[in-house]
């Protein structure tokens, strides 16, 4: 069951990404940040991923898999940085992939220093944002909500190989169809072909059976009515 709806998922993204363009991007900066909460739903949609409650040098990967969203790249657990207002966040080395299970259209994350983030549907690159920077020592927050949906996010320094995220924040996920629509949608040409198959069948039955009355009306004159009603019984 797993494997078919993996093939479902593979579908529909493909349907997904077949026809996109690229995406129309809003971004904002830490003075935006309860916008940018507001405008993606508000804070009881938005998940939270606040890297507390692991040892200090933890490399995080599929920890948050309940969350829908898995790490891939070199990172570890800091403790202690007094830009954390919870006492702890994540450092990243050479950058780190996000991969989320569902289609999202947001994301945003504390950070100190600097950041910048990339977003993909697939294997579709859609968008590489501007790098966000304010300066001061503690963590500051950017984020981004795109038109169009995503399902991996790409964060790093543009300027040094290690960045630092106090949190990341991503809204709810977007609803894929479920595995019956697809199913439905897949039967749809077949049952077209075995439609157009059974006509096939009947206009060919028809003709066979008109032969055959025509050659009864030539050996028996006056039995077509009879023969007929019985081929129409048949059907």
């Amino acid at each position: 069951m797993k494997t078919v709806t993996r093939i479902l998922y593979a579908n529909a993204l493909a349907l997904m990404t077949a026809s996109i363009c690229p995406a129309a991007v809003t971004e904002y900066q830490d003075a935006d940040r309860d916008q940018w909460f507001a405008d993606s739903g508000g804070t009881t949609n938005i998940t939270t991923v606040d890297f507390t409650g692991f040892p200090s040098g933890t490399q995080i990967t599929d920890q948050y898999d309940h969350f829908g969203v898995t790490f891939e790249g070199i990172n570890s657990i800091s403790q202690g940085q007094i830009s954390f207002p919870d006492g702890w966040g994540l450092s990243v080395r050479f950058g780190n992939t996000l991969f989320f299970d569902n289609p999202i259209h947001s994301f945003g994350a504390d950070y100190v220093g600097r950041y910048q983030l990339e977003l993909f549907l697939g294997d579709q690159h859609l968008y590489t944002s501007d790098h966000f920077f304010e300066p001061g020592t503690g963590a500051d927050f950017g984020g981004i909500i795109a038109d169009e949906p995503f399902d991996r996010v790409i964060v790093y320094d543009p300027f040094d190989d290690l960045s630092v995220f106090d949190n990341f924040f991503f809204g709810p996920p977007i609803a894929v169809p479920a595995p019956s629509a697809f199913a439905a949608m897949a039967l749809l040409p077949l049952t077209g072909r075995r439609r157009r198959r059974s006509m096939r069948s009947l206009e060919s039955f028809q003709s066979r059976n008109s032969s055959r009355m025509t050659s009864k009306e030539k050996v028996r004159p006056g039995s077509i009515a009879t023969s007929h009603s019985r081929s129409m019984v048949g059907v």
